[in-house]
């Protein structure tokens, strides 16, 4: 599977001298660079990515969140939402990373075999344990640390969006044209896929949907901030239970995904023999209203695992 590598999200100042920053800084300017001549959505877009984030910072514990915002003192932010889409930044510099965003989990199979779907560990099940692992090794430096956060905010975040966790020979639905709510061609000018509209159509129309403006507050739009706030509302004591009774394990949750893509998201997209049915393939509010339910739910499955995530690692 391919994806695109750019990120909208306007990259706050990192005041950090030496090649680290540097190298940070220069991630940020390619980043700019993206918004302008990229048509091509990043895994959840932004504001999904920032909704798991801000879901899964209200349930630090608060030894972790003080953990946490010490390594976000390093360049000088204090919300997991402001690195959330970092590593989208960075692979439009470090393509090799690219593949770490996702899975490719045949769309017919029913289990995660490592050797088929994870080359060398290069996928995304892998590097959130490898990831993880580095942040909980207090040996390591504290850029290092802050590094391993980033990917691990992000990954955790890119393994719950169900087309990074399967393929059926469409790059995880990149190749399947679509029509979104009467629409071919996003508002950026790029064509829509069904990649593109999981990772950024539907969740911006719902929050369009809410009525809450998108200005900037705190470094976040507040569209997106009351969005996860009441997702996380909704998350009761049961829920938790049941989504981290399997324990931190990626493997699994990456087939909650790739199920979740067969039952949801290539819902009306393929016949019978799991072909693609013949364009143009028409999204319309019938398919939204049966998908967002779902979406919604990934979402704060994702926040909530990735608390229990930095929680484990940082108590």
């Amino acid at each position: 599977m391919t994806e695109g590598v750019c990120s909208p999200r306007p990259t706050p100042p990192r005041h950090i001298l030496g090649p680290w920053g540097a190298r940070r800084l220069m991630s940020a300017f390619l980043s700019l660079i993206c918004l302008v001549s990229s048509g091509t959505a990043s895994a959840w877009g932004t504001a999904g990515h920032a909704i798991i984030a801000d879901i899964a910072e209200s349930r630090l514990s608060p030894t972790t969140l003080g953990q946490v915002q010490q390594l976000l003192a390093l360049i000088h932010q204090r919300h997991l939402a402001s690195i959330a889409s970092w590593a989208d930044e960075w692979r439009f510099n470090h393509p090799e990373t690219g593949r770490w965003h996702y899975v490719d989990i045949p769309l017919s199979v029913t289990d995660y075999n490592p050797a088929r779907d994870c080359p060398s560990g290069s996928c995304v099940v892998a590097k959130i344990e490898e990831f993880t692992k580095a942040l909980t090794d207090r040996s390591r430096s504290p850029q290092e640390r802050l590094q391993a956060l980033e990917f691990v905010v992000h990954f955790v975040a890119d393994v719950h969006q169900p087309l990074h966790a399967s393929n059926n020979g469409d790059e995880g639905g990149n190749l399947i044209p679509v029509t979104y709510l009467g629409q071919a061609i996003s508002d950026r000018g790029y064509p829509w896929t069904l990649h593109s509209v999981w990772d950024t159509a539907i969740i911006e129309h719902h929050l369009a949907l809410t009525g809450v403006e998108q200005d900037v507050v705190d470094g976040e739009r507040a569209d997106v901030r009351a969005m996860a706030r009441n997702l996380g509302s909704q998350i009761d004591l049961t829920l938790v239970n049941q989504w981290t009774k399997v324990g931190l394990d990626p493997a699994s949750w990456a087939m909650e995904s790739h199920d979740v893509a067969r039952s949801t998201a290539y819902l009306g997209v393929l016949d019978g023999n799991d072909k693609p049915l013949p364009e143009p393939i028409v999204l319309g509010a019938d398919y939204d209203n049966a998908v967002w339910a779902a979406i919604e739910v990934q979402l704060e499955k994702a926040g909530v695992r990735l608390a229990a995530t930095l929680n484990a690692a940082l108590k």
